[in-house]
């Protein structure tokens, strides 16, 4: 079954397979209509409708495919493969091309695709061969057509590769783009040698998550009546819960502390989004903790990295949160102090069932 389309320009010629149907030459007539992309090179076409590719890719069963070509050659150690990416502006809700510029430190034999929405709906996929004389190549790439148009606002990813099947760091350039298919916002991209793109979690990665957190502050309260200092050392128990707001396409974030035995109150709402290269890092996160049943509170700037885990189908299985940063103020003794210091946030996510409250 035909997944989608991929088209890439190639300096030889270009055949398109099926993912699903151990990489056979699909009939020309399934690639026509007007929504396909013109790739601005021939492509020699039989009295049969087929499209020849201009060499030969030996295929010994449905998982392999020998290329000839010796990978694993001391000789072809050479630089790494590079990778830059940005989003063509006809992209859309039915379409996803990206731009890019791919070198290789050794003939590129394969190039594969694939497309899918922030929920796991698979709109295209796809792997080519490649012209294996070439090292490097500078074009549109992606999915003339989805498998079927989705929702306005939805996310979709297009992700490539262009070097060898299967694919490895040191002779294959991957690369990504996640873009909200209404207005073309790029929201995420990824590019450079194989590995980093791939194992990325799919965005938003913290959508509808939960992390239990420990707070763990350092520093001093002054007296602001006379100017005493006082070393004082405290942990802040805390949750916090990610959603992805698909209007402004940033995260809202809600901070639970306790603020009685057992009881755990909304004491802090905020939005953040992660930065476009990578969902690992919150840059500069703002937060207002509330300690002593809500009494006394302190102000933290702390930037907190987070580690992802998959599992083998790519979805999020586990994650941690590790940030520090400094206490820049916060109120003390019914307000008659105030506290500096550093903070440090750890902790690691946990399931809905898991929260001993109800959000």
């Amino acid at each position: 079954m035909k997944t989608g389309r991929i088209c890439v320009i190639v300096l030889f010629m270009v055949m398109f397979v099926s993912f699903a149907h151990a990489l056979e030459p699909i009939d020309e007539t399934q690639l026509g209509g007007p929504e396909a992309i013109t790739t601005g090179h021939e492509i020699q076409r039989g009295g049969s409708g087929t499209i020849t590719t201009g060499h030969e890719t030996q295929q010994g069963g449905p998982e392999t495919i020998t290329t000839g070509l010796n990978i694993e050659d001391p000789a072809l150690a050479l630089a790494p493969p590079t990778a830059t990416v940005t989003l063509d502006p006809s992209s859309s809700c039915s379409s996803g091309i990206l731009q890019i510029a791919v070198t290789t430190p050794i003939s590129m034999t394969r190039a594969y695709g694939r497309a899918v929405t922030s929920t796991g709906v698979l709109l295209g996929e796809a792997e080519v061969p490649y012209d294996p004389a070439t090292t490097s190549y500078n074009g549109p790439f992606g999915f003339g057509s989805f498998s079927s148009p989705v929702a306005s606002g939805t996310i979709v990813e297009v992700y490539g590769y262009m070097g060898q099947t299967p694919p490895k760091a040191k002779n294959t350039a991957e690369f990504s783009i996640t873009y909200r298919c209404d207005t073309g916002t790029v929201l995420a991209s990824c590019a450079g040698p194989y590995g980093p793109c791939a194992s990325a979690p799919a965005f938003p990665a913290l959508d509808g998550r939960w992390f239990k957190l420990s707070a763990a502050v350092n520093g001093q309260y002054v007296q602001m009546a006379n100017g005493v200092i006082k070393p004082h050392n405290f942990t802040v128990p805390l949750y916090m819960g990610f959603a992805w707001n698909t209007t402004t396409n940033v995260y809202d974030v809600n901070v639970f502390t306790k603020t009685a035995p057992d009881v755990w109150t909304k004491t802090f709402v905020t939005t953040k989004s992660t930065q476009t290269y990578t969902q690992n890092f919150l840059p500069d996160f703002y937060l207002q903790l509330f300690v002593n049943n809500i009494a006394d509170s302190v102000e933290i700037f702390h930037t907190p990295r987070f580690k992802y885990v998959l599992d083998n189908t790519g979805a999020l299985k586990a994650a941690t949160y590790s940030g520090t940063g400094e206490v820049l103020g916060g109120s003390f003794d019914a307000g008659t102090s105030q506290y500096f210091g550093s903070v440090k946030i750890t902790g690691s996510m946990v399931s809905v069932s898991k929260l001993p409250f109800t959000p």
